[in-house]
């Protein structure tokens, strides 16, 4: 027999090594010992639990005659809603289009100012680059003058 989930293992007697070299009296067909201890956590009570919950999603829903009115309504309620959403996120509903229209406004929005922000970056730099050009220009010709400029007599 396989180890089952929440099987306890085997008590230290059982797995004592006798002097022969045997493992407890067992031969390796009989015992398991080259499996690992389940988990002791997982108990035959919870694997009925979780087989019950199982069968419960399985189960069709209780019959809506069944019901009271208030439980009827809730569950409608929440069928309600879950359509909705689904909608919702496929973008079916009137709010959804609304908030993708609106998100298509702010994102060409965010995008015609970053250009704006780019070209006036670039305007910034081409204005500097002729600054520097200006300036380089006029010490070039001061050093220029100051050198070879003046007569000698």
């Amino acid at each position: 027999m396989a180890l089952q989930p929440g099987d306890l293992p085997p008590s230290d007697s059982e797995h004592e090594i006798d002097v022969k070299g045997n493992n407890g009296g067992e031969s390796e067909s009989e015992g398991e010992s080259g499996e690992l201890p389940a988990n002791p956590n997982h108990t035959a009570s919870s694997r009925k639990q979780l087989e019950k919950t199982d069968e419960e999603e399985t189960k069709p829903k209780k019959d809506l005659s069944q019901l009271s009115r208030r439980e009827r309504e809730a569950l409608e309620a929440q069928q309600a809603r879950e359509r909705y959403m689904k909608l919702h996120a496929e973008g079916k509903t009137e709010e959804a289009r609304s908030d993708l229209a609106r998100l298509a406004l702010i994102r060409e929005q965010r995008e015609s100012e970053r250009a704006r922000k780019q070209a006036e970056k670039e305007e910034k730099e081409a204005v500097a680059k002729e600054k520097a050009a200006a300036r380089e220009a006029l010490l070039s010709k001061k050093t220029t003058n100051k050198k070879g400029g003046g007569k000698k007599k």
